[in-house]
């Protein structure tokens, strides 16, 4: 591994995240750099539940697990496009997304978010998270569409000839 920094990656969940962390690890491997596959995740109740003090902890709990099963399934993911990449996985407890994936960028070479797929003319904007990652990261920033065309996952050279 080298020192200029980690490829990071922000995973929601969502179709276009699961492309940014295949394509994040495929250039994790070209550059043998480390992936720090990030997710954010808010505590903040919802105004019934913070009326009640036995509901709003179990909700708490649910985000952080929900946060933890995310990554486990992007670094798989990731994993399966280039097995030997070492992976970080990170879990932000933020309310502001763009935010904590730009602070995460810190000393790292490139951030791989995702972008939701619309068609027609919703297609040509970015996402606000997508937008406000390309303004304020402090490294480059790869913006990748949910759906890129009708091409097989991104496989890194090694792995596809397996």
């Amino acid at each position: 591994m080298n020192n200029f920094g980690d490829i990071v990656v922000g995973y929601d969940g969502s179709k276009g995240s699961k492309r940014a962390v295949e394509f994040a690890a495929a250039e994790a491997a070209a550059h043998q750099a480390r992936l720090r596959i990030v997710t954010v995740w808010n505590s903040s109740m919802p105004a019934a539940a913070a009326m009640s003090p036995l509901v709003a902890p179990s909700i708490a709990h649910d985000r952080a697990r929900l946060a933890e099963q995310r990554l486990d399934e992007a670094a798989v993911l990731a994993h399966d496009v280039a097995p030997d990449v070492e992976i970080q996985t990170v879990a932000v407890e933020g309310g502001n997304v763009a935010a904590e994936l730009t602070r995460a960028t810190e000393n790292s070479r490139l951030l791989v978010v995702g972008c939701r797929g619309h068609g027609s003319v919703q297609g040509l904007l970015l996402g606000s998270v997508s937008h406000q990652c390309s303004l304020h990261a402090r490294c480059p920033v790869l913006i990748v569409p949910a759906v890129v065309d009708d091409r097989p996952p991104v496989r890194h050279a090694a792995s596809a000839a397996q």
